[in-house]
């Protein structure tokens, strides 16, 4: 019967053992890391799936009743353009300056 021992004089044994531990470390964390991605990704398209739904809903059932678009009516003259301030506070303040384009 023979026994032999190689001493690990300078710990290339150990070493070995920590990176194989570390490596192993390493692809569970990627996997949690992975996982955690994945589940914040399923919840996100969720909410916006969500989201859109309501705001398609929200669309056809508004359709029958699309306000008419707005135009400005009282633009005395290229004058009160240049009046800046004057001539919006004057014209823009006020709601009854607001008027919708005639019905066709």
């Amino acid at each position: 019967m023979t026994v032999s021992y190689v001493p690990d004089v300078f710990g290339l044994n150990r070493r070995t053992v920590e990176s194989l531990k570390a490596q192993e470390q390493e692809a569970r964390f990627q996997m949690i890391a992975t996982y955690t991605t994945l589940t914040a990704n399923v919840v996100v398209t969720a909410i916006q799936m969500s989201s859109l739904q309501r705001q398609v809903e929200a669309t056809r059932g508004s359709s029958t009743a699309t306000p008419r678009p707005w135009r400005f009516s009282s633009i005395n003259s290229p004058k009160d353009m240049r009046a800046g301030s004057i001539w919006r506070r004057r014209n823009l303040s006020s709601r009854k300056s607001l008027q919708p384009f005639p019905a066709r």
